[in-house]
């Protein structure tokens, strides 16, 4: 017998009639990529019982019954399974590398190097290159770039923000995408709705026509989340709330 069912990774995306709700609500933060066993509708590799370890470069998840990606790498795709390292400066996410925080890609595939992007600052002066703009937040000021249309054009963990007729890139909210177990885990930030369901990570909720959510993001109310949610406009389905969720306009 063997001791592992072994099968061939991939991404996998939600879509709405999936019980799991963020894996529309956040197609930025969907879980690396892992082996899938159809029967379950779960991703990872199904572990038998008595079965010890993954494949090279893999952990257990779901309480020891699933493989996946370990963090730092992802789906080999020139294979069509396995898991490789990701680049210097990069980590995995989204089932793929992209650029750790403080770099950024001078262009598309070049390597990740250091950027002023995020770092502390005061005033403009302390800024420079793409990212010359001093916005603030409660934390206090951090460079970052001006003029997006939308947070497609912001780097990851910015969203796109109008401020004085102009788009700035600003910080997504305190928590978002942060690993959870529970609302426990969420509480004391500004994400404070655990997506259990599927990507086991923070979310903003209680968003209305009063609080509406942070820069091009839009409020949906999820009855199968049983919550009123923030949402990525890439995680919109055609312009739509995901898992049947009505829009809720400012």
């Amino acid at each position: 017998m063997l001791s592992s069912v072994e099968l061939p990774l991939r991404a996998a995306k939600g879509d709405g009639s999936m019980p799991f709700i963020a894996s529309a609500v956040r197609s930025r933060l969907q879980p690396l990529a892992s082996c899938v066993w159809f029967v379950t509708m779960l991703q990872g590799c199904l572990v038998e019982d008595g079965d010890k370890a993954c494949g090279k470069n893999q952990e257990l998840v779901e309480g020891g019954k699933f493989c996946r990606c370990a963090a730092g790498f992802i789906m080999d795709v020139s294979t069509g399974f396995g898991c490789k390292a990701c680049g210097e400066n990069e980590e995995s996410l989204d089932a793929e590398c992209v650029c750790s925080a403080g770099y950024t890609r001078p262009s598309a595939g070049a390597a990740c190097a250091m950027s002023s992007v995020g770092a502390a600052c005061t005033d403009s002066t302390g800024c420079s290159g793409t990212f010359s703009y001093c916005a603030s937040d409660e934390a206090g000021g951090y460079c970052t770039s001006q003029g997006c249309s939308s947070s497609s054009e912001c780097e990851r963990g910015f969203l796109c923000e109008q401020e004085g007729g102009t788009g700035v890139c600003k910080k997504v909210p305190d928590g978002y995408g942060q690993s959870c177990e529970s609302a426990a885990d969420c509480a004391g930030t500004q994400a404070t709705y655990c997506d259990t369901f599927f990507s086991k990570t923070c979310i903003v909720q209680n968003c209305s026509k009063t609080a509406p959510c942070p820069g091009d993001w839009s409020c949906c109310d999820i009855p199968l989340a049983r919550a009123v949610l923030c949402v990525e406009p890439d995680a919109l389905m055609d312009g739509a709330c995901p898992a049947g969720g009505t829009m809720v306009k400012p």
